[in-house]
């Protein structure tokens, strides 16, 4: 392969990786909408159903950046974009995490139970 025929593919790599990073933004921008709409209404079923999304977004993420080394280590010169790919996606990775926060806030305002989604669900009891 030539190297403009890598520079090519790279590009075409690029925005793939790009496109997945648009999807994981949409991903986190539906959950955000919808975090906030279930604490306007104080809404149980959706705070308690939202973070599930997260592992969604959680897998999308891992896929993403195991992508993103994989090119760094063919391609070691693309290590600067796919650096700022890697914040991109890490910081809406983040974001979907603060979504899971405000469904647990949601929780508590409705029931007075601090709860914790994740692997195990935690409940704690207030007063």
């Amino acid at each position: 392969m030539t190297e403009h025929g890598n520079r090519k593919t790279l590009d075409r790599q690029t925005k793939r990786l790009l496109d997945e990073i648009l999807v994981l933004g949409s991903m986190v921008e539906q959950a955000v909408l919808q975090a906030v709409a279930a604490l306007k209404k104080r809404d149980l079923a959706a705070a308690r159903s939202i973070p599930d999304l997260d592992d969604e977004v959680d897998r999308l993420y891992n896929r993403i950046n195991r992508e993103l080394i994989k090119r760094v280590g063919q391609e070691p010169s693309s290590i600067d974009t796919a650096n700022y790919l890697m914040w991109a996606s890490h910081n809406l990775e983040r974001l979907a995490d603060r979504v899971t926060n405000i469904c647990e806030r949601t929780v508590f305002i409705a029931t007075g139970e601090m709860i914790e989604f994740g692997k195990h669900l935690r409940v704690y009891k207030s007063g």
